[in-house]
């Protein structure tokens, strides 16, 4: 499969069976005295998943999203954590008040918690099976 040969250009891509919450991650650490990149694939999920969840991770690793970082510098961007650690945007751990000062939400799924502000949700949880 294309996207995991060049992932593997990129990572140590390591296929495992994850719990069923996790599609796959990306961590770094020390090889050798090097810091290395792993992509963990959840082998326990259906190929196409797991193809999505490599190019998901491939994205990470190409910087996608400082590319969409620099795309929106015209724009207030605000991101939505609970745990933040070393972020360097500006980010609301409340999420009431993420969700009131927020036009537009970009997310990786439609989880229960936005369903009132749906109309400004845009999700590749298309069908809201995630």
């Amino acid at each position: 499969m294309i996207f995991f040969s060049i992932l593997e250009k990129t990572a140590i891509v390591v296929f495992y069976p994850l719990d069923d919450e996790n599609d796959g991650f990306h961590i770094q650490r020390t090889l050798k005295g090097k810091s290395a990149d792993f992509v963990y694939i959840n082998t326990s999920k259906a190929i196409e998943k797991q193809i999505f969840t490599a190019a998901h991770e491939l994205g990470h690793r190409l910087g996608v999203e400082s590319y969409i970082s620099e795309f929106c510098k015209n724009f207030d961007v605000l991101k939505y954590r609970e745990n933040v650690v070393n972020r360097n945007s500006k980010v609301e751990k409340d999420l009431a008040k993420f969700k009131s000062e927020c036009d537009v939400i970009i997310a990786n799924r439609k989880p229960d918690e936005l369903a009132d502000g749906v109309e400004k949700i845009y999700t590749r949880d298309l069908m809201g099976r995630e």
